[in-house]
């Protein structure tokens, strides 16, 4: 069973009238396996999105935005290898809603921003670069709360 759930000082408590029903029909004193997810925000995927875009338009390495989202992902190590029936190959982990919740996102988003600022356009300050997408899809700094300190020390690593 799966709902929606806020974290309260007391605990966490059910975002909606359908989540409350769903809890109600476990009885109390039940003892449950719980897996916190954050969902994803479709802001910040689209962030992202803009940031490969916005970095592609400045390179000259990759000859498609969707080759650098592939060696994003390769570089920073989502990725696994399968064995075919003649040889061994290389697949990039999904980043999908459904594969990433938003806090493994987040953590992902700041190390792309990071490995661009590093290597793929070095010279180029995490602050400047997600102020220069944030411009492109609109204010998206409410994603950020709590990276302050993370985007001060982009770039001088």
């Amino acid at each position: 069973m799966k709902f929606l759930a806020i974290r309260t000082i007391s605990g966490l408590r059910p975002e909606f009238d359908d989540d409350m029903r769903k809890l109600t029909r476990i009885p109390l004193g039940t003892v449950m396996m719980v897996e916190a997810k954050q969902p994803r925000n479709v802001k910040h995927h689209r962030l992202y999105w803009a940031l490969v875009n916005k970095v592609f338009e400045n390179q000259s390495k990759y000859a498609t935005a969707d080759d650098l989202h592939e060696a994003i992902k390769y570089a920073l190590g989502y990725y696994r290898t399968v064995q075919t029936p003649t040889r061994e190959i290389v697949v990039t982990e999904s980043i999908t809603f459904r594969k990433m919740d938003q806090t493994e996102f987040r953590e992902f988003f700041d190390k792309v921003v990071r490995l661009v600022c590093q290597h793929i356009l070095p010279g180029v300050r995490g602050e400047e670069l997600r102020r220069e997408i944030y411009e492109m899809i609109g204010d998206a700094s409410a994603l950020e709360t709590g990276r302050k300190t993370a985007i001060q020390n982009e770039g001088d690593e």
